[in-house]
């Protein structure tokens, strides 16, 4: 069988592998047996010198399926981050996107989204964040062949208007913390250290050092989607 094994077609590990150059690159393919490789290799480089496409070996998603299988694939990026995601996904990207097979995803219809969102109130940040969201998800359609390119690369965005920062007087803080109730003394605690609300949920006792004045933050509290704390390490 090696031997009237044709160029293009290699046994690699107990199977055939045949291999054929189409327009958008290599196509390869695995078999148990050499007829089978040959005829699939045949007809292949047939329908590409006739200027025909290969069919499909899996259908194209829709958008909703291939998200359900980049958050299976995806790297670790921690509770957090991944709460933070799914309320991008189901506020501002499944409800407008969500039904498009993702080959039918193009430029204009990305650039419109964002737009909408824009009119919509969302603010540009969060629509920033979402689109970078989406880009890396179609990224991952790319990956896995669904996608030749992505249709969310130069898109247009909003600008972010960064807004000058004023910092609270003393006297100010304590007027809010006084204005907070039961909760005067985490007011203060924010003002005075600068934790975020979640890092300073996350503390417990051993994250204090009153001898030496110094607070080990390592952690921080996140809401799901589903509204349920999680903890996730910093």
């Amino acid at each position: 069988d090696l031997e009237r094994a044709p160029a293009g077609i290699e046994r690699v590990k107990g199977q055939w592998i045949a291999s054929v150059i189409t327009p958008s690159g290599v196509v390869s393919k695995q078999f148990d047996t050499l007829d089978s490789a040959v005829g699939w290799f045949s007809s292949s480089s047939s329908t590409i010198a006739a200027g025909g496409e290969l069919p499909r070996e899996t259908p194209i998603p829709p958008l909703s399926e291939l998200v359900e299988e980049w958050r299976v694939n995806h790297p670790s990026a921690g509770k957090k981050a991944f709460a933070t995601y799914n309320s991008q996904l189901r506020k501002h990207i499944l409800p407008h996107l969500g039904d498009y097979r993702v080959d039918q995803i193009t430029k204009p219809e990305i650039e419109d989204w964002i737009l909408g969102l824009n009119r919509s109130g969302v603010g540009a940040t969060t629509t920033v964040a979402s689109y970078k969201l989406l880009h890396q998800i179609l990224e991952y359609g790319v990956d896995r062949s669904y996608l030749e390119k992505n249709p969310g690369r130069k898109v247009w965005l909003p600008s972010r208007k960064k807004e000058p920062k004023t910092a609270l007087t003393m006297t100010q803080l304590v007027s809010l913390a006084e204005a907070c109730g039961g909760y005067e003394s985490l007011i203060l605690f924010l003002g005075l250290t600068g934790l975020r609300i979640g890092e300073a949920l996350a503390l417990n006792v051993g994250d204090i050092d009153l001898e030496r004045n110094l607070i080990n933050v390592n952690k921080s509290i996140a809401t799901g989607e589903s509204g349920r704390l999680l903890n996730a390490e910093g």
